[in-house]
């Protein structure tokens, strides 16, 4: 797995930046991916510069259909609307048998804050689901990371938990990705379908931080005493992933 490479669509904006960073300071292999390719490189470069701080590693960028040519494992970080027309777009694209993995949240604005957005599949991972190559498998995960903790490599160890929906190979790779970010968990949450419950979560997250102004927030499931290994250990045990 350490030799697989990792790019991430819509890297340029802020949860798509900070796993760039993030899965750079592991040592995996990174390409930011964005619609123009000037973006993709100029992001490359801010990366490049924050990770010289902290490891030899370096990212680079190209745009979508290039990243996703080569890629293993691809995550989806476009707002919510362009998921499903990036994805439409990129059909012919990705590499066979690679894995996509959806971290888009649909909401709205509303006078009292941010609200869910139910689409007809159900969630937006089963939107994308409809519309991916059949041979592409399919995740979601990291919708309730704080997009400011992720980029903040100062930060040594964050304090979330990451429910990972999908396939059973799609969720075990995501899993081995999760606990790379030190103070993050992955948590099985079950089949694809199931990409709802931790997509409507989101709003309640942001709205809470516009209001108590208190930075990042994220979720931890109590009363589950295992660290990411033993719970990888425990899931591969039970056939789950």
């Amino acid at each position: 797995m350490e030799n697989e490479t990792i790019a991430v669509l819509g890297g340029t904006g802020d949860l798509g930046f900070g796993l760039v960073l993030r899965f750079a300071l592991a040592g995996r292999r990174v390409i930011i991916g964005s619609r123009r390719h000037e973006k993709a490189l100029r992001r490359a470069g801010d990366a490049n510069k924050v990770l010289s701080r902290y490891t030899d590693n370096r990212v680079s960028g190209m745009v979508n259909s290039e990243a996703v040519g080569v890629a293993d494992i691809s995550f989806l970080t476009v707002p919510y609307p362009y998921h499903v027309e990036t994805v439409k777009g990129l059909n012919r694209n990705f590499k066979d048998k690679s894995i996509l993995v959806s971290t888009v949240v649909p909401m709205e604005k509303t006078d009292q804050g941010l609200k869910p957005v139910i689409p007809l599949e159900g969630s937006a991972a089963m939107e994308i689901r409809r519309v991916a190559p059949k041979n592409v498998k399919m995740a979601s995960a990291f919708h309730n990371v704080g997009a400011n903790d992720i980029q903040n490599l100062e930060k040594k160890e964050l304090n979330c938990d990451v429910i990972i929906c999908g396939e059973r190979e799609a969720k075990r790779k995501v899993m081995k990705l999760v606990k790379l970010i030190p103070g993050l968990r992955p948590i099985d949450g079950g089949p694809l379908e199931n990409s709802v419950i931790p997509e409507v979560l989101t709003p309640i997250l942001v709205n809470h931080v516009v209001k108590l102004k208190t930075g990042s927030l994220g979720i931890r499931i109590t009363n589950l005493n295992y660290s990411a290994d033993e719970l990888i250990k425990i899931y591969m045990e039970k056939g789950v992933i």
